[in-house]
């Protein structure tokens, strides 16, 4: 369909597009009512949106779909996400916030990139495979590391873990405050499988790094792996 079919000014057709044919059937996480705060347009298009929390999807004019999967008419509310799965609404650490990850390395042979932390999707037992999972050829200690889009306040990080067989047992979180390098928290003995949440004296910063030292699978000693790192400003009585 060329642009002289596109729809007039008084309404204009969406639609949902997707890496692959999933986005045929696209679940998104929040109401009809809710759309609109959770969509970010992109620079590079005009009338494209990021999906807040949903990097396998964004949403173009229904005109200019080409050979992409779509769909008009994605299934909206809690049958998206687990409310139990969701992150928190004031995460500061998200792609379509601005915020950008890196890490020392990635497993190659299943290829898990430093983005997947700040997606907004998080692994659950069964299904852990949105990850970053660092290089097994590389010895402990790995890192992941968060870059907010700008120094804001925070006081309160959710690391979230991905496969409950190699969470991390032994970690450390380090901000950058004025420069210099602050320990927020050093875990020796964590056992959760699914996350572990720190809340400190609030603190300005615009980078968080993970050092993880050991994980629990002893028969893949190197492996880190990490589902989302969340940041959130700190709690009002703080």
């Amino acid at each position: 369909m060329d642009a002289a079919a596109a729809p007039s000014s008084t309404g204009l057709l969406m639609a949902v597009v997707g890496t692959d044919h999933a986005a045929q059937d696209a679940k998104l996480a929040f109401g009809p009512a809710e759309i609109k705060r959770h969509l970010t347009p992109e620079s590079g298009g005009k009338l494209h949106f990021a999906i807040d929390g949903d990097s396998a999807h964004w949403l173009i004019p229904y005109w200019e779909v080409a050979d992409e999967a779509f769909t008009c008419y994605p299934i909206l509310g809690d049958v998206a996400v687990p409310a139990a799965e969701r992150v928190g609404a004031g995460d500061l650490a998200l792609a379509s916030r601005g915020a950008t990850a890196t890490a020392d390395s990635e497993f190659v042979r299943d290829p898990s990139p430093a983005s997947n932390v700040i997606d907004g999707i998080v692994a659950t037992e069964e299904s852990f495979a949105n990850r970053w999972h660092s290089s097994l050829d590389t010895p402990h200690p790995h890192w992941i590391q968060v870059k907010l889009a700008k120094p804001e306040r925070i006081g309160r990080i959710v690391i979230r873990f991905a496969d409950p067989g190699g969470y991390p047992t032994s970690f450390q979180g380090v901000a950058t405050v004025d420069g210099a390098e602050r320990v927020l928290f050093d875990q020796k003995a964590n056992t959760d499988t699914r996350k572990f949440e720190a809340r400190f004296a609030p603190i300005v910063t615009q980078t968080f790094r993970l050092v993880i030292r050991q994980s629990a699978n002893p028969v893949y000693p190197n492996a880190a792996q990490i589902s989302e790192i969340e940041i959130y400003p700190p709690a009002a009585k703080q």
